[in-house]
């Protein structure tokens, strides 16, 4: 910010700060107070005119650690870039007290008061603070940030921890052994009795389809009795409450006699915790399995296949 003497009618209309200007600093006006840190400057003239390089701020806490905000009325003359600009700099102020080979990553912002308009510029930047501390100048800006001989400037510190963030690893995968065959015998007996047949065998990875929910019923527009089959995802507790498995499935009907009629059925669907049944509720009539010469059922034996054609992993890191 250039240094200014003027005073409240001497100014017009507000400058206007529309985001980044090339040199990878965000910019933006904001009504919010910095959250961390306020330094109000007074007899800013005296200040700059004084032998005086450099203002270190008093201590203040963010994200765990203490700060100083550093400030240079006339610029830090060490870098071009502070030329005719005051400079502001982060300074980790129990630096002496952390162990060898710190580092602390932060997102930070600066702001300085606009007291004209009631209005913070902020700028935004990223660094990585170890044994030296990122320089930040704030641009050619004089229109309300000097007024009565005082400047008020601010800053903000997230520390950005990343020993408890969270990693996600998803994938598609072509499972091998991705085809299980149910053999139900006495089938006759299930058809009497027409009660649900459960059977846990299929295992796959962390998630696993392990369950076939086959049943008699009736079907609801022609009342004919049915054949129902769904596949269900069975939790072994890997999934998170929210978290779903996405699957390309095929169910079977073995016709025992010719393999090319086998009466097959083709689905999608992203199956989720608590477990849920994808399938068909009519799959083959009751006629047509108890039919001898069809070929679905001999030997009182029904033959039921699965096959997992794609499904989705989902792992997860701390």
């Amino acid at each position: 910010m250039k240094r200014s003497r003027e005073t409240k009618q001497d100014f017009a209309a507000a400058p206007v700060f529309d985001g980044a200007s090339g040199d990878g600093i965000i910019r933006w006006t904001r009504d919010l107070r910095p959250s961390h840190f306020v330094l109000k400057i007074e007899s800013y003239s005296m200040l700059c005119e004084s032998g005086a390089e450099t203002y270190e701020s008093g201590i203040f806490d963010a994200g765990g650690y203490k700060w100083n905000l550093c400030f240079y009325p006339n610029g830090n003359r060490r870098v071009s870039e502070g030329n005719d600009h005051i400079s502001l700099y982060l300074k980790i102020a129990d630096a002496a007290s952390l162990p060898l080979g710190w580092e602390v990553n932060v997102k930070f912002t600066f702001s300085i008061f606009d007291q004209l308009r009631d209005k913070f510029f902020t700028v935004e930047g990223k660094f990585n603070f170890s044994y030296m501390f990122g320089n930040l100048c704030i641009d050619d800006v004089s229109n309300g940030y000097l007024v009565d001989d005082c400047c008020i400037i601010g800053a903000e510190v997230f520390v950005i921890e990343h020993s408890g963030s969270r990693m996600e690893c998803f994938s598609m995968i072509k499972p091998l052994n991705n085809i299980y065959t149910w053999r139900i015998e006495n089938f006759s007996a299930l058809h009497k009795s027409k009660a649900k047949c459960k059977l846990v065998k299929l295992t796959y990875f962390d998630c696993e389809f392990r369950k076939l929910l086959v049943y008699l019923k009736e079907d609801s527009i022609t009342k004919d009795e049915v054949l129902a089959a769904f596949l269900c995802l069975f939790d072994n507790g890997s999934l998170t409450p929210t978290q779903k498995v996405y699957a390309e499935y095929k169910l079977r009907v073995k016709n025992q006699l010719d393999i090319k009629k086998n009466k097959e059925y083709t689905g999608k669907s992203w199956f989720g915790a608590p477990p849920k049944n994808f399938g068909w509720r009519n799959m083959i009539s009751s006629k047509d399995l108890t039919d001898v010469s069809k070929g679905f059922v001999l030997d009182d034996r029904l033959i039921l296949e699965g096959e997992i054609v794609v499904m989705s992993v989902t792992k997860t890191f701390s």
